[in-house]
């Protein structure tokens, strides 16, 4: 049976190629079967080759996005929320010193930087430590 090369699942052709329906691996346009899963070049897909691609699709787009397939980002998500705790500890030990500071030298500035100080490390520290919802 000839295939229609108008019909909406005809493989992709360019001029030097045509991409395999089961496997996307790019053929000469004269070859007949795949090069790489030896599928009839041909053959339209039927609903379990297309039910078997969605599968596979999801299933890789869920591991790609999952933070076990790449375990170096989360060491680094871990290394940056770290960093960010330590730094949230400093903004508050600084501001605490200029709001102490400030008190006694009864130094309207210093009150200001160190209440600033204070409350975006004290922030900081509570959006580190906060558990995720998501």
């Amino acid at each position: 049976m000839p295939v229609d090369p108008g019909h909406k699942e005809f493989p992709k052709t360019s001029s030097d190629f045509i991409n395999c329906p089961q496997c996307g691996c790019p053929n000469r346009v004269a070859d007949t079967a795949c090069s790489y899963c030896d599928e009839p070049l041909s053959k339209m897909a039927g609903v379990s080759v297309r039910i078997r691609r969605a599968y596979e699709s999801l299933k890789w787009r869920y591991k790609l996005k999952s933070p076990r397939s790449n375990p170096g980002a989360v060491v680094k998500r871990r290394a940056g929320a770290l960093f960010t705790l330590v730094l949230g500890f400093l903004l508050a030990v600084i501001g605490g010193w200029f709001f102490v500071t400030a008190i006694s030298s009864t130094s309207f500035s210093e009150f200001i930087i160190g209440a600033l100080f204070l409350l975006y490390g004290v922030y900081t520290i509570i959006h580190i430590l906060k558990p995720n919802r998501s």
